[in-house]
């Protein structure tokens, strides 16, 4: 810290999980802290316009829309949405306002997911690992070199995924699979176990059934005796740790047959672990920003659970479950379910919702048909256009407070530097609310706030103190599920039961499938296809020829055969076979995939493989000159974005498109390790740094020399 600014962030040395480590984010992803788009006054919309307003103004506004919307519509017309990236403590204060000021379970944190059963460490001893659906070397890079470890020290690693990764090099066996099919491999694998003599609950049993590997072939895009291969390495009487993405979270509840009929729940390198996204998704669940969940998990539903804390708030709490941030979404864009009250006001708390378009079609009608939002936030971002009230908050630097990590590990944070302005911490604007609305609570710090209230009603965190934890984290208990009342899989209160839940790791995931775009860092680029089984070698030479019509180069089949000739019985020779028909046809789609596979006599999912793993390889044609922008998270936060959207509405692409003429592909990259002069752009082999939207037609067209822009043109 120097002049009241981050200037530098490190790990702390031997301290758990990460043992001094940090992935791209955490070292490079602070100076947004400093933005000169941080939000630093309250603002009020008036004549359409959103102008300064003082915190009284603000904060009575709301309280006083609040009073109007309980009159007339009553609590289940509020609805409250908190990112999971806020502290414990104000995560809890946010539940809190709104279960007992407004009385509603109205409550979503779209990322909220429960982690790892296992610690992170486990990681690196365990003998079999399952990773299914994770980038993991990019979505959670310290956790990722655990398992590079494990599987260079002779663990059995199988990846799972519908596109290749890094962490595939390191795989026993990598299982390519069509996108959406996961839960089908699984079910099918299931199967298999069970016909091996593995035993199964009879609910599971019968849901199995249903999964012949024979149709979960097809299904998958997997060959029969590759899913056997599989099973071969899982049916072991050694445990094998299943670790899970944020792209397949929807799936938890197969993930957790699986280890159930695997015998690998509650055992040291087992469990079914969710490694996510966010710094507190843990903390989101733990602290009850979940429609039917009280903090601590407890059931809103059940008399015995709401008990406690009905005694310690003083109020009796609705009982009926709220709606999931996708039923919100719906309900606000007027695909309301039957007996649903219209949601009119909604209060967003570090969520950009505006950027879920358009993997979630309905949220623009959303935010612009809700009677009134608030938006608290820290940062100008593009949902604030639609806010009827706009709250500065402060950063996760200017806190003080804990958060959970995916291992379930409390950990401190403390505040480094002041707030901008008059942006106040969480807890504090929640408390001033709350206030208004008729409530009578003490200014009081994020200790107080652990001490007197959460280790009251969350048993898992009693034993759990800032002394304790003040030099390092503290993993905190798995919820036992029979302290719920839970006893069997069949149990209609079972989380087993409920969407998105687990019967151990109790995961919450509220997005439906349409909204799993929400959960990539960066767009899909369409320079990376999806893998598609080949037909028979009659229809792939026949494809393959009706590619080189289409694109004028019949001429061109005759060298390919010699070039697949020249390399069909040398070892390495799938690259430099590439390399060469690509050099041809400017490409590798599909058919010319296959054709190559036929020719060098390999599976097509090797060299899918190949040319979706090395970014000099491309599906669709590129243009002479390749733009990429870098999207990290140190880019990102200085304007990439925008050097993104200008580059595309300029060249008349989106990301992954080549023009027309074919003189440029507008590509996007996660970091090119040039954080220093972000935000980054590369134009072919030169690095622009530090680059403004301003810049940007400057540098591509002194690259296209003196041909005619495209907007000219």
């Amino acid at each position: 810290i120097k002049d009241d600014k981050v200037m530098k962030v490190t790990g702390v040395e031997d301290a758990l999980p990460n043992q001094g480590r940090l992935c791209v984010k955490g070292r490079f992803g602070y100076d947004f802290v400093q933005s000169p788009d941080r939000l630093t006054v309250p603002m009020i919309r008036k004549d359409g316009k959103l102008t300064d307003a003082s915190w009284d103004e603000a904060l009575d506004l709301i309280a006083s829309k609040i009073k109007e919307v309980l009159k007339t519509d009553g609590p289940e017309a509020i609805a409250g949405i908190c990112s999971a990236k806020s502290t414990n403590e104000s995560l809890y204060l946010m539940q809190k306002l709104f279960r007992t000021a407004i009385g509603t379970n109205n409550l979503a944190s779209p990322f909220a997911a429960s982690g790892l059963n296992n610690p992170i460490a486990e990681l690196e001893k365990a003998k079999r690992i399952i990773l299914i659906g994770s980038d993991i070397t990019e979505e959670n890079p310290v956790a990722g070199t655990f398992i590079k470890r494990a599987a260079n020290t002779g663990c059995q690693l199988i990846v799972v995924n519908s596109r290749p990764t890094k962490i595939g090099t390191f795989a026993a066996l990598h299982l390519l699979l069509r996108e959406g099919s996961e839960s089908v491999l699984v079910h099918g694998i299931i199967e298999e176990l069970v016909s091996r003599g593995r035993q199964a609950p009879e609910p599971l049993s019968k849901i199995s059934e249903s999964y012949p590997l024979e149709q979960v072939a097809e299904t998958t895009g997997l060959g029969v005796e590759v899913i056997k291969a599989a099973v071969d390495i899982l049916d072991s009487p050694e445990p094998t740790m299943l670790v899970y993405g944020s792209k397949v979270a929807s799936f938890a509840r197969t993930f957790v047959m699986l280890q159930e009929v695997l015998g690998n729940l509650g055992r040291e390198c087992g469990g079914v672990n969710y490694m996510g996204d966010l710094n507190n998704s843990q903390g989101a669940c733990d602290m009850g920003l979940l429609p039917a969940f009280l903090p601590g998990l407890a059931m809103v539903e059940d008399d015995k659970a709401r008990k406690p804390f009905e005694q310690a708030w003083g109020v009796e709490l609705n009982s009926k479950p709220g709606l999931t941030f996708a039923q919100m979404v719906r309900n606000m864009s007027g695909h309301a379910d039957a007996g649903e009250k219209k949601i009119r006001f909604l209060y967003c708390v570090g969520e950009n919702l505006a950027i879920a378009r358009p993997a979630i079609p309905d949220i623009t009608k959303a935010l612009e048909d809700v009677d009134f939002l608030v938006v608290q936030d820290i940062l100008q971002n593009e949902t604030i256009q639609y806010a009827d009230v706009v709250l500065p908050a402060a950063a996760w630097a200017e806190e003080n407070g804990t958060y959970t990590n995916c291992e379930r590990r409390v950990s401190r944070i403390r505040r480094a530097v002041p707030s901008p302005g008059e942006a106040k911490r969480e807890i504090r604007i929640f408390t001033r609310l709350a206030n208004r609305l008729g409530c009578n609570w003490p200014i009081a710090s994020g200790q107080e706030i652990w001490d007197n209230e959460i280790r009251g009603l969350v048993p898992q965190l009693a034993e759990i103190t800032y002394e304790k934890i003040e030099h390092g984290g503290i993993l905190r208990p798995l919820v036992d599920p029979a302290s719920l009342g839970i006893t069997s899989f069949s149990d209609t209160r079972s989380p087993l039961r409920r969407p998105g839940w687990t019967s151990f790791n109790y995961h919450h995931r509220t997005l439906l499938e349409k909204c799993e775009g929400l959960l990539e860092s960066i767009p899909r680029t369409s320079m990376v296809g999806t893998y598609e089984p080949p037909g028979d070698p009659e229809e792939v030479r026949a494809k393959f020829m009706q590619l080189l019509e289409e694109e004028e180069k019949t001429e061109a089949k005759a060298k390919i055969d010699e070039i697949m000739i020249a390399y069909r019985s040398r070892r390495g020779g799938l690259i430099p076979v590439l390399q060469q028909v690509q050099g041809i046809l400017g490409y590798l789609p599909i058919p010319a995939q296959h054709y190559i596979a036929l020719g060098l006599g390999i599976p097509s999912s090797n060299v899918f493989g190949v040319v979706s793993f090395y970014s000099f390889f491309t599906m669709v044609p590129r243009g002479r000159h390749i733009i990429r922008v870098c999207l990290g998270t140190a880019c990102f936060v200085k304007g990439s974005g925008k050097v993104l959207e200008t580059l595309s509405r300029h060249l008349k692409v989106e990301v992954g498109e080549t023009t027309a003429d074919r003189e440029f592909s507008l590509e996007v990259v996660r970091c090119i390790g040039a954080c220093g002069l972000a935000p980054v752009m590369v134009v072919d082999e030169d690095t622009h740094g530090e680059v403004e939207p301003s810049r940007v037609v400057e540098i591509v067209e002194s690259v296209r020399g003196p041909i005619a822009s495209i907007e000219e043109s």
